[in-house]
């Protein structure tokens, strides 16, 4: 049996191979989580035993395990009882773990996160998928991978995302703080608590220090901010008229209700039906967005505004904002962003800045963090559900118009402004 060196365990890690043994009587390396870790086999009573030591180079380098195996033996041959509080008071004593913990029989990192991920693609979109798997794959978390996900602390984690922020990425560390909050939330719902042992909340407004990004300096580049409420009214008070009536349209759509260039651009007529209140009999015009169209990949619904309603009752069926320049037969959502460039509008925002200036202000009113998401359709940190009965579909609808509401009075002050100078 060949002497393990380092070049042999490199080209192991790399192979298919799942085990290598060294010349060390009882001494193997086995993939745990796709990373070498080491195991001594003994035999008590004629049955194999397998005793975890340590993740090889995290942990153990070769001479470690060696001597930490031969330890071991030799306390087997002296007649000592192992098992796994002996291995863990040896870990202690070596320095590997700060105390002697009882092994954990909960699913690793590695294994909750794929779990987590399955849960994504079945629920949300490709896109977003796609996007939660290349977080994942971020290096600092290969250390976690083989841990068991309920010893893993939000110490740890912090640690990570904090490191990835003084790399200068600050975005990058914002985005995974989301996803590892959405995913903890998700592995400690009622339907999950059991098989992952998760601490409820332990993620709670988990988030890197805020830090500054140096913007990058591109010759002739316009930072694209927020837009102000007056901004906002410019448009709608005579902003928009040398533009097209269908654009015009999507446009004002956009500005008043925060909608994502897609929603806007894939809303058909069926999808607007004039409804009241059951409990008031007030009217409302509902717009009911499918879940095809919808980056949460669920169902969407909004109370329209008055000022939008001649956005939708202009068109009799199908779509919205038709385009006969388009193969679907709608306008394109990136049309949206280009009318608000350089070449058309020239304004100092793009359409997803709306969407921050809609938050703003409803935060602004004190109607709760999370209450923008009800009206822009964000689906992180949100769980339970998402199928309302009649009476919570309106309810919940009520509140929306509320909500939307802030943004909406924001605005109208601002209309006021302009006839007040204008007289």
């Amino acid at each position: 049996m060949p002497r393990l060196t380092v070049a042999s365990i490199e080209a192991f890690h790399r192979s298919e191979a799942k085990k290598i043994s060294d010349s060390q009587k009882g001494l193997l390396l086995r993939k745990k989580a796709g990373w070498p870790t080491w195991y001594l086999r003994t035999q008590t009573s004629g049955q194999d035993m397998l005793w975890l030591l340590g993740a090889w180079r995290r942990e153990l380098e070769i001479d470690d395990a060696r001597r930490f195996a031969s330890d071991l033996l030799y306390d087997l041959q002296r007649g000592v009882t192992i098992n796994d509080e002996y291995v863990a008071k040896k870990r202690v004593a070596l320095g590997l773990d700060d105390s002697v913990v009882a092994p954990s029989s909960k699913p690793s990192f590695i294994q909750a996160q794929r779990a987590y991920l399955e849960h994504i693609r079945a629920e949300r979109a490709a896109a977003t998928y796609a996007d939660y798997s290349k977080a994942f794959r971020e290096p600092l978390l290969d250390p976690l991978e083989g841990k068991p996900i309920d010893r893993i602390t939000r110490e740890e984690l912090a640690e990570i995302v904090d490191q990835i922020s003084l790399s200068g990425r600050q975005r990058s560390a914002e985005k995974l703080a989301v996803i590892l909050s959405g995913m903890w939330n998700h592995l400690s719902h009622d339907s999950n608590i059991r098989k992952y042992g998760l601490e409820r909340g332990m993620l709670r407004r988990f988030k890197p220090i805020e830090r500054k990004a140096k913007p990058k300096l591109i010759p002739g580049a316009v930072i694209k901010r927020e837009p102000t409420p007056d901004e906002i009214a410019a448009l709608l008070d005579g902003g928009l008229d040398e533009i097209s009536e269908t654009m015009r349209a999507a446009t004002t759509l956009l500005l008043l209700t925060g909608q994502r260039i897609t929603t806007i651009a894939n809303a058909r007529r069926e999808h607007f039906t004039r409804e009241h209140y059951p409990r008031t009999e007030r009217p409302v015009l509902v717009w009911r967005m499918p879940s095809d169209n919808l980056k949460s990949k669920r169902p969407h619904a909004i109370p329209v505004p008055k000022a939008a309603y001649w956005t939708v009752e202009r068109i009799q069926e199908g779509w919205l904002f038709p385009s006969d320049d388009s193969s679907s037969g709608h306008i394109y959502p990136g049309s949206l962003t280009h009318l608000f460039g350089e070449r058309d509008l020239k304004l100092p925002f793009t359409p997803h800045k709306v969407r921050t200036a809609l938050t703003t202000a409803v935060r602004a009113a004190k109607l709760g963090r999370d209450a923008p998401k009800l009206i822009l359709d964000h689906a992180e940190n949100r769980s339970g559900d998402v199928t309302l009965t009649h009476y919570d579909f309106w309810e919940e609808l009520e509140e929306k118009e509320a909500i939307l509401g802030a943004w909406l009075a924001e605005i109208d002050a601002a209309l006021e402004r302009r006839k007040r100078i204008a007289a």
